[in-house]
């Protein structure tokens, strides 16, 4: 079971690996012809690169269930430092799973990560998977709120595709080790429990069937058809990535479109300004922030907002006109230091870059909660007229 189980996983993080394998090609000034190939250099990512992605995935086999909803599954390029680039996700990105042996059950409100690529080679090196919501396991009667961690590291590095790319070429996809480590966290640090697998993935082959007209979200694209076997995916140049996957097996469906994109043009909005807002603030207040962005095309416009700093979408607003100064509130719930950044996406689903950050300070709350005190407010509640004498004194 357990090495079914693995395979399962591996097979849906593969697949993952697709949504941002083809943003490593250079094709800003590829023509759109039944010609065009692919750059053979190694080409250089930048942070302002994203793309968002709907859909879904479902798995259920031989006492395995996994269920996620990409309503609006973020892919963005967030640091490109040292030897690999860093893509986090997140975003909408909703999820239940769960196996019969061991017993573990969880519906999760939050999946997030991020995804590792080697410079030198653009093959993916690790991913890291955080799920976290409600659960049941091990035999507990009750549900708590817990999360499963997963670390997938590949080796080698795992590439999708090989350069250059034109219609009739086919390729072996690499045969790797895959280490797969599973961390269910509850209660705390109460329930801790640890799982690693080794496997081995890959081997198959891959092939660039030809060139078709794609609609995916509301735009149309000219994209590459390329097939894994039996899954088949549109690879699209104008957007430098994948625009559509479609389902591999009947036991594992899975279906991806994307909606959203920051791949430049000339028809994206422009780059908001500076959120305007307190720069201190306090821990369970509202705070208000403008901003305002232009739309090159003057579509009207909605917001995002990253509370956070991880430049991850936390939060949407509602569409907007052009160039008109909007405001949201937001309420943070723990103290610390944060980076607030805002981008814009009109109704086609172009996005402008992030906005460069305001920095917050959340300091701690200064309250003070002791046993004594407790005691002491819960007895003056209780003799009215005590209080009030003692507020009296307290005024002298």
């Amino acid at each position: 079971m357990k090495r079914k189980l693995v395979g399962i996983l591996v097979c849906m993080l593969l697949i993952s690996t697709f949504l941002t394998a083809a943003g490593k090609m250079d094709v800003k000034q590829m023509p759109k012809t039944a010609s065009m190939t692919l750059d053979d250099d190694v080409p250089v990512w930048i942070t302002e690169y994203s793309w968002t992605y709907a859909g879904g995935l479902s798995i259920d086999d031989d006492g395995i269930m996994l269920n996620i909803d990409f309503n609006e599954a973020y892919f963005g390029v967030v640091d490109d430092s040292g030897d690999s680039y860093t893509l986090a996700f997140g975003g909408d990105v909703e999820g239940e799973f769960s196996v019969a042996d061991p017993s573990v059950s969880l519906v999760s409100d939050s999946i997030s990560g991020n995804i590792y690529v080697t410079k030198s080679t653009l093959g993916f090196s690790q991913i890291n998977i955080q799920m976290s919501g409600t659960m049941t396991l091990l035999g507990i009667p009750f549900p708590v709120q817990g999360t499963v961690d997963i670390t997938i590291t590949y080796d080698p590095d795992f590439a999708a595709v090989e350069f250059p790319l034109a219609v009739g070429n086919s390729w072996a996809t690499p045969t790797i080790d895959v280490s797969i480590d599973v961390e269910i966290t509850a209660l705390g640090d109460l329930i801790n429990q640890n799982f690693n697998f080794e496997v081995t993935a890959g081997g198959g082959s891959a092939v660039c069937v030809g060139q078709e007209i794609v609609v995916a979200g509301t735009e149309t694209y000219t994209a590459y058809n390329i097939s894994y076997g039996a899954m088949i995916t549109y690879y699209a140049p104008s957007v430098g990535n994948f625009v559509k996957i479609l389902p591999a097996e009947e036991t594992i469906d899975f279906n991806l479109e994307m909606i959203a994109t920051s791949y430049p043009s000339s028809d994206n909005p422009l780059k908001p300004e500076t959120p305007s807002g307190p720069s201190i603030g306090n821990i369970g207040v509202t705070h208000s922030f403008t901003t305002k962005a232009i739309d090159p095309n003057g579509d009207q416009i909605k917001y995002c907002w990253d509370w956070d700093g991880d430049l991850v979408p936390d939060e949407w607003t509602g569409f907007y006109d052009s160039d008109i100064e909007i405001t949201t509130s937001h309420v943070w719930t723990e103290q610390g230091d944060y980076e607030i950044r805002v981008k814009a996406r009109d109704g086609s689903g172009l996005e402008g870059i992030w906005s460069d950050p305001l920095p917050i300070t959340l300091p701690r709350n200064r309250a003070i909660n002791t046993p004594f005190l407790n005691f002491l407010q819960n007895f003056l509640q209780q003799y009215p007229i005590l209080y009030q004498i003692l507020q009296r004194l307290l005024q002298l």
